[in-house]
């Protein structure tokens, strides 16, 4: 999304499924959001802790609001991308229009 702001807004929702809401709620914590800024540059990256037997099985949602004339450069690893309604460039590996 956009909006005529001279800054960004996330919203990061993690989604946890397991056999119970304190097990849930503990991989949740376990999965971390960076958000960095270098510049003009704004990184926001999900940290998952080093797993050698088992998954956490947890997936975060991003929903990011740009100013309207940002360029967008998105990748992802295991997940969809989705993004509408850019002002600016945009790039994204596995994107959705």
């Amino acid at each position: 999304m956009i909006w005529d702001r001279a800054e960004v807004k996330i919203d990061a929702l993690k989604i946890s499924k397991t056999s119970s809401l304190s097990k849930a709620e503990e991989n949740a914590k376990r999965v971390k959001i960076e958000v960095s800024e270098e510049g003009n540059t704004l990184r926001v990256e999900t940290d998952y802790p080093k797993m050698t037997f088992k998954s956490l099985n947890v997936s975060v949602r991003f929903d990011l609001t740009v100013p309207s004339q940002a360029s967008v450069d998105i990748g992802s690893i295991s997940g969809d991308i989705r993004m509408l309604k850019i002002g600016g460039g945009r790039k994204g590996e596995g994107c959705q229009r």
